[in-house]
């Protein structure tokens, strides 16, 4: 017999924010592109960071960032990289500020792929998509799944996008496996 994982990850634990967080938006849905888009840059902003200090940062990187508007961040030039490297940003590591403009600018290159109509919400269509055939349901991920949005990010050139941001991302909007209790796997 399994069972879910029902206690609060050491993570969540930290502090206000990350108890906050872990309550009001992880395991959740997302709502547009951009909240994908957002997801995913703070998952590659936290490599080497904690997920509190990502945390704290947010609103700092959402200035940044044009609040994760993929349109406007993908227009970002080199320019904007070295004021972002200079102060406004709150994370200055110029691979990971990079990693958010390249894949605002890979999610545009797919969108081109789509006909007009199906742009909207096109990153959450190939979250569900990558899970298979079960419309409108909340997909639950296994690794065959977790491949297949690897292969996406790689056919369209994502950086920060290997398997453990990619396993964080679809747990984030709760696509994951339910966690085994281990003791009863």
């Amino acid at each position: 017999m399994t069972t879910l994982q029902t206690t609060v990850p050491t993570w969540a634990q930290v502090n206000e924010s990350t108890r906050n967080y872990y309550a009001n938006e992880w395991g959740k849905p997302p709502t547009s592109d951009d909240h994908v888009f957002e997801m995913l840059s703070l998952l590659g902003f936290q490599a080497g960071l904690t997920w509190a200090t990502v945390l704290a940062k947010r609103e700092g990187l959402r200035k940044a960032f044009h609040n994760f508007q993929i349109s406007k961040v993908s227009k970002m030039t080199d320019e904007d990289v070295q004021r972002l490297l200079q102060g406004d940003c709150p994370i200055r590591n110029e691979r990971k500020i990079r990693a958010v403009i390249g894949n605002a600018q890979a999610i545009m290159t797919y969108f081109a792929t789509l006909p007009g109509p199906e742009r909207k919400d096109a990153l959450i269509k190939v979250l569900t998509d990558s899970a298979g055939p079960s419309p409108n349901v909340w997909p639950i991920y296994g690794e065959e799944q977790l491949q297949l949005l690897l292969g996406f990010f790689h056919d369209f050139k994502f950086s920060f996008t290997g398997p453990k941001v990619t396993r964080a991302l679809v747990e984030s909007f709760g696509l994951a496996l339910p966690w085994l209790d281990e003791s009863e796997a």
